[in-house]
């Protein structure tokens, strides 16, 4: 093999040898410092370094700005954007039936919906269409917007559906009656979610059933999830408010006077708000006793907001919006034109949007005043959603969901 050595072209003299080495090594010495040069230079190799030390950023920025009805797993309704003082409608979508479903907001600005017509709506943020989803029945339930990019929602056929980020299905389930319930993820991909026919349920990240637990009637209200304690909250018309385990055990409930619709939340010390037909809103600890309770002058089928200071905002079929301090004190309330059935989303301020059976959308401030309101053509049962930049999303029984922004006029 190295005949050219035994053959003494290079002969053992070392006449040859020196020069060939010289040049070996300086040849060698240039191929180092290209390469080098190459690495430093490399697009591709560059972007990969970028790509590592921004991933955490890119993490939290896939967060979304309002994931679920009453924006996250506690159910407490305040978003971390400022309500404006002056808007106007930006854009309307018509969808071809009423639209009760509550918005979700991805963390790029698209918003989800379902509406009366059987679709389910994914819109871009200039409200033109990106894609839609044709389920079985009307869609009543808000969609809540799930890990790796998903997006699950329920029907009153009572089917619950999980699409992925272009719309297609990924799995679907038979759960029970009609579902109004909103469902919700906790940290470990769990899905709750609940009917009509008084069923809560809990599914895997695939749809999968892990366990059910059955109350004593008709559940309407949206489950919530404390984290910490390992809770999930829901009521039912059997006038109870259930404290149930996350693997599926009762831990304890609490009677109220009355039929409850309102969906419950729940702050970081544990404490659960929620209002009952008996026309009071109630407060109650982790381990299931009555801290207060808040009369109002109609029946509280609607869901609090907890603001930034521990105040809690609802409405009441008597057409007020409430708010009450964390002892159950009254701060402030305003006065509508109807019922109130949706529930309100706050502001990091605690400034509040809620919408009327009047059909106005209204903006109220921390102190009970009228910012705007904004009308619709009919009835509103949806409740608003905030997403970045101030803007605000609710549907109306006109068959339109409506976007209001800041006036860019205002000073």
């Amino acid at each position: 093999m190295f005949s050219a050595g035994k053959s003494g072209k290079f002969s053992s003299s070392g006449r040859n040898s020196k020069p060939a080495a010289k040049l070996s090594f300086v040849f060698f010495i240039i191929s180092a410092i290209a390469l080098i040069l190459f690495q430093g230079c490399n697009p591709e190799h560059s972007g990969d370094k970028k790509k590592n030390t921004s991933a955490p950023e890119q993490q939290k920025s896939e967060e979304p700005q309002w994931q679920r009805f009453r924006k996250n797993k506690e159910g407490a309704g305040c978003g971390e954007f400022v309500i404006p003082e002056k808007v106007k409608t930006t854009w309307k979508f018509r969808t071809y039936h009423n639209v009760q479903s509550s918005a979700a907001i991805d963390a790029h600005g698209c918003i989800y919906f379902g509406s009366g017509d059987h679709n389910f709506y994914c819109l871009n943020p200039d409200g033109t269409l990106k894609w839609k989803f044709r389920a079985k029945n009307r869609i009543m339930s808000s969609p809540v917007l799930l890990q790796e990019g998903r997006v699950c929602f329920g029907d009153d056929e009572g089917f619950l559906y999980c699409l992925d980020k272009d719309g297609k299905k990924i799995w679907e389930k038979k759960t029970g009656l009609e579902a109004y319930s909103s469902p919700v993820e906790d940290n470990s991909g769990n899905i709750y979610h609940a009917c009509i026919d008084g069923i809560l349920f809990c599914s895997d990240k695939d749809g999968r059933e892990k366990w059910l637990f059955r109350t004593g009637s008709a559940i309407y209200s949206s489950p919530c999830v404390d984290e910490e304690r390992k809770s999930v909250f829901i009521t039912s018309r059997d006038k109870y408010l259930y404290c149930i385990s996350t693997d599926g055990k009762l831990k304890w409930k609490f009677a109220t006077g009355n039929e409850i619709f309102s969906s419950p939340c729940v702050d970081s010390s544990g404490r659960i708000y929620f209002g009952s037909d008996d026309n009071y809103l109630y407060c109650v600890d982790s381990q299931g006793k009555e801290v207060w309770k808040f009369k109002t002058g109609g029946l509280v089928g609607t869901s609090a907001s907890i603001l930034a200071d521990n105040s809690i905002v609802f409405g009441s079929d008597d057409g007020y919006v409430w708010c009450v301090d964390s002892k159950g004190s009254f701060r402030w309330k305003f006065r509508t034109e109807g019922e109130i059935y949706s529930s309100p989303a706050a502001d990091k301020n605690g400034n509040v949007v809620i919408c009327g059976q009047d059909g106005y959308i209204y903006g109220i401030n921390n102190k009970g005043n009228l910012l705007w309101k904004i009308k619709t053509g009919d009835k509103i049962f949806s409740s608003p959603a905030i997403g970045a930049n101030s803007v605000i999303y609710a549907g109306s029984e006109d068959y339109y969901l409506y976007c209001i922004e800041k006036d860019k006029s205002e000073k």
